[in-house]
């Protein structure tokens, strides 16, 4: 199944695209600039330089199967990404499309199915989410991305883990924990030293910063 996938440690222009048919290449540990400074609408593909149109990064992300999308929370220019971006995925691919949020726990999960099972209205969904104690973003800045995966029957997935798991991961090295709380966590892959830096370097200016990486 693809998977439309929202995560704040991915910046916005990490999005790719391409010129044509052919996938670009290039190396993402050595980015080529850009010939021009970017303006505002402008899509860059990274590894390349390369400026692109929104129909060829509709095009390149419509092969992958899964899309990292960032967002500043409080910029609508953000979440209107978002929603293009989904539901030109969802057009080039009906019925394989899912969107999957990190603001949301797997406690959460239920609501989120009733949610797209129209089971619930806005104001309900928005109390069996407790959602302006687990985000307390203003709605109204995700309320069109809800509303497409309910209106097209698009499965949302709870991204992150529930908190009493995520404040004894950030505390405590891996080895530590216990085997139920290894167990409730993904599969690791520490093999590749460029992530791990990229995210040291994320986690250093974030206000979670002082968490532990092991």
């Amino acid at each position: 199944m693809r998977l439309l996938q929202l995560t704040l440690l991915i910046l916005l222009l990490l999005m790719t695209g391409c010129q044509s048919e052919s996938m670009l290449l290039g190396n993402p540990e050595t980015p080529y600039p850009p010939v021009r400074e970017p303006l505002v609408g402008d899509i860059l593909h990274l590894p390349t330089g390369i400026y692109v149109t929104a129909a060829a990064m509709y095009d390149q992300a419509s092969r992958a199967q899964v899309v990292y999308v960032g967002e500043t929370h409080d910029n609508p220019a953000s979440h209107r990404l978002q929603i293009d971006i989904l539901q030109a995925l969802a057009a080039s691919n009906p019925g394989k499309v899912s969107l999957a949020m990190e603001m949301f726990t797997p406690k959460q999960q239920p609501g989120l199915d009733r949610w797209v099972a129209g089971e619930l209205t806005e104001k309900e969904f928005l109390k069996d989410v407790d959602w302006l104690t687990s985000w307390r973003m203003n709605f109204a800045l995700y309320r069109d991305l809800l509303t497409f995966c309910r209106d097209q029957q698009i499965p949302i997935l709870a991204l992150n883990a529930n908190k009493d798991l995520q404040k004894q991961v950030s505390r405590t090295p891996f080895a530590e924990l216990t085997t139920e709380q290894q167990q409730l966590l993904p599969e690791l892959d520490h093999s590749d030293p460029y992530q791990r830096a990229m995210v040291e370097a994320v986690f250093s200016d974030h206000k979670m910063g002082q968490t532990t990486l092991d």
